[in-house]
């Protein structure tokens, strides 16, 4: 794997992280370790799942996943076989857990849209209904100054989140 997969691959993964903690804050998830852990789980599975198994063909990105409908069903699939998988293993997942972990999933989904819209190709975030792509400012994904930027504002997202546990802040 070539360095600037894993960058961008490291880059989408804190992000949404950083993201995905303060949504399981927002949210009341308690305890934290399970916030944590669940937040952790869904965003490498789901950036994973968005870049490496449906999301390109060739360097173009699919509008499949790259798309406002595409993000909502991987996150319903995904959150929906959580929860069949937490049945099948005899645990019982309240309906208002199984919310906040579709909520979880769309933030770590749409979070990973937000990041690929800066990007030069841009996403068809209206696919199937529009196939115009949208972009904002057009860097390229592998660009280490942007990359860099954005993990190093999602690390600071992360620590104030850490404070924010212990009361020092928000």
């Amino acid at each position: 794997m070539n360095r600037f997969r894993v960058l961008k691959r490291s880059t989408h993964n804190v992000f949404s992280l950083a993201l995905c903690l303060w949504v399981s804050k927002l949210l009341h998830i308690e305890p934290v370790i399970i916030s944590v852990f669940l937040s952790l789980m869904l965003t490498v599975f789901i950036n994973w799942f968005i870049d490496s198994v449906a999301g390109h063909k060739g360097f173009r990105r699919t509008p499949y996943t790259h798309s406002i409908l595409g993000a909502l069903i991987i996150s319903l699939l995904l959150s929906l076989g959580i929860y069949a998988i937490t049945l099948l293993l005899g645990i019982l997942m309240s309906m208002a857990l199984l919310t906040k972990l579709i909520a979880l999933a769309l933030t770590s989904a749409f979070s990973h849209l937000l990041l690929d819209i800066f990007t030069a190709n841009g996403i068809a975030l209206l696919w199937p209904f529009k196939k115009r792509r949208f972009l904002i400012i057009g860097m390229r994904y592998d660009d280490p100054m942007l990359n860099a930027i954005i993990i190093s504002l999602s690390i600071l997202i992360i620590f104030i989140y850490m404070l924010s546990l212990y009361g020092i802040i928000l």
